[in-house]
């Protein structure tokens, strides 16, 4: 048997050929590894959390204008790192006097977690309208100046895991010279916005700044098993409700809204979304509803004219807000009262109908009719079958502050000042004497108004009777057709009365 040897040089031959595979081996691996490594996914990036935030509209009353329109082009919110968030992109037209001393949402978007600096507000288009003393005509008169304004939150704005509400103030009277409104009467434009930030309350009752959400009248565009769409009549904003098993429906029901013009109240749900509670069908889709303040007669007609702040349906244009339109009552319209939020206890026989309508009551007026043309001089004409007395907020100094005849309930006069639109409307009504119920919600004041004070109060205005068992005497009092004289003082004559439903200090 032949013995196979081996030499030492193909011994180290084969342990090189050996060493060199598991070189290869190792470094294939090492490659397949790293092959691995580069194409395993990136980490993500690490979610942003977002909040949602209501965007509202408030007025701040003013003595001399009746309305005030603006196109509101944008509104941005910056954050502390720099990133902007756009609040409004479209530009809306809003009218605020008719949100005088309420709000309004124009807007519900998301704003990511963190802590924010400033709001950048641009607005063009001003547009007031205000009662000639002399003629007691309305005037309209446009402004061409842009106003550019960027508001710092100080403290920063921390937008957490609540949802907020952004509540834009807008005041006229602090860039229009109301005294001499011949000419521009533009003053500080940077005084003209405000913005005060909130949470949404999810404990108890919510008010306007904590999330509820007060009347707004528009037409409903869109309508789904739980919810309904809503355009704003004066803004054009689109505004989604939910309805749940506790929405209270009128004359409609959810299935049968779709392009009825409604009146939409609601709250606000934890998520900051919009609960419709109350939705009032007011109209169909080719009928119209206005709102605005009396003020004017056609001669010889039972004509008023209502200067306007708001509208929807059928002929509706943004040209007619702040104009005067014609309404009349020839169709024997139903005089109804709005006492939402409002504590009429003992004050039930108070009077709204076609002789209680006087100058400078803030009405709304739903007509089954397109809004038509009209030959008495106005931009439009309206014949209504409803006409429905609505709150308004007035400023004054208090006097003669006294208890009620109910405890809890106190009594004062509100006196105007000379140039109060009340004022003008109605040469010697000066005055108004108000009802301050126990259900009246007192905004930053104690419960015992001193005299003195100046005050805003939310509610509505009557030119009616004193109410059944009143010991008050006015020292005001109206005689003759729609007419005011300081004459009299007997408890069967009709006197301007307004029951409040909200007093805040006048700042």
């Amino acid at each position: 048997m032949k013995a196979t040897r081996t030499s030492a040089n193909n011994l180290e031959a084969t342990t090189k050929s050996r060493g060199s595979s598991w070189v290869a081996a190792i470094v294939l691996l090492l490659s397949v590894a790293c092959g691995a490594a580069d194409v395993r996914p990136e980490k993500p990036e690490p979610r942003v959390e977002k909040t949602a935030v209501q965007l509202r509209i408030a007025g701040v009353p003013s003595d001399g204008i009746i309305c005030f329109e603006m196109k509101l082009n944008s509104v941005v919110a910056k954050a502390a790192d720099g990133t902007t968030t756009t609040l409004v992109s479209n530009p809306i037209r809003v009218e605020v006097m008719h949100w005088a001393g309420d709000n309004e949402t124009v807007a519900v978007t998301k704003l990511r977690r963190g802590r924010y600096t400033q709001i950048a507000i641009a607005a063009t288009g001003a547009r007031m309208t205000y009662l000639n003393a002399v003629t007691n005509l309305l005037v309209t008169k446009q402004l061409s100046k842009s106003y550019n304004t960027t508001i710092q939150f100080n403290p920063a704005l921390t937008v957490g895991a609540t949802p907020v509400v952004l509540n834009l103030q807008i005041s006229p009277t602090n860039i229009v010279n109301t005294l001499g409104m011949g000419n521009s009467g533009i003053r500080n434009t940077g005084e003209m916005f405000r913005v005060k930030a909130t949470q949404v309350s999810t404990l108890g009752l919510q008010k306007p700044e904590t999330g509820r959400v007060d009347r707004i009248v528009g037409s409903v565009t869109n309508i789904s098993s739980g919810s309904l769409t809503l355009t704003d009549g004066q803004t054009g904003s689109g505004l989604t409700f939910t309805a749940d098993h506790n929405t209270r429906f009128y004359n409609a029901s959810l299935s049968t809204l779709q392009g009825l013009i409604v009146a939409v109240r609601g709250r606000s749900a934890k998520d900051g979304s919009l609960v419709a509670t109350d939705v009032e069908a007011l109209e169909s889709h080719s009928g119209a509803v206005m709102e605005g303040v009396v003020s004017g007669y056609i001669p010889n007609s039972n004509v008023v004219t209502l200067a306007s702040q708001d509208g929807s349906g059928d002929g509706m244009k943004s040209s007619i807000i702040g104009s005067g339109v014609s309404v009349d009552p020839s169709n024997n319209p139903n005089f109804v009262v709005d006492t939402h939020d409002m504590d009429m206890t003992g004050l039930e026989s108070l009077q709204f109908d076609i002789n209680s309508l006087v100058l400078g009551q803030h009405v709304q007026v739903q007509s089954m009719r397109a809004i038509q043309r009209d030959s008495n001089g106005n931009a439009a004409l309206v014949v209504p079958e409803t006409v429905k007395l609505e709150p308004q907020t007035l400023t004054g100094t208090v006097a003669n502050y006294q208890s009620g005849n109910t405890p809890g309930t106190f009594t004062f006069d509100l006196v105007f000042a000379t140039d109060a639109s009340m004022n003008v409307l109605n040469p010697f009504f000066y005055t108004m004497h108000v009802y301050q119920q126990r259900g009246a919600d007192l905004q930053k004041l104690s419960a015992a108004i001193s005299d003195g004070a100046t005050v805003r109060v939310w509610g509505l205005v009557f030119y009616s009777p004193l109410p059944q068992g009143s010991s008050v005497k006015p020292s005001i009092k109206a005689t003759g057709e729609r007419a005011v004289r300081l004459l009299g003082h007997r408890q069967n004559e009709p006197a301007f009365i307004m029951v409040a439903g909200r007093i805040s200090s006048n700042q």
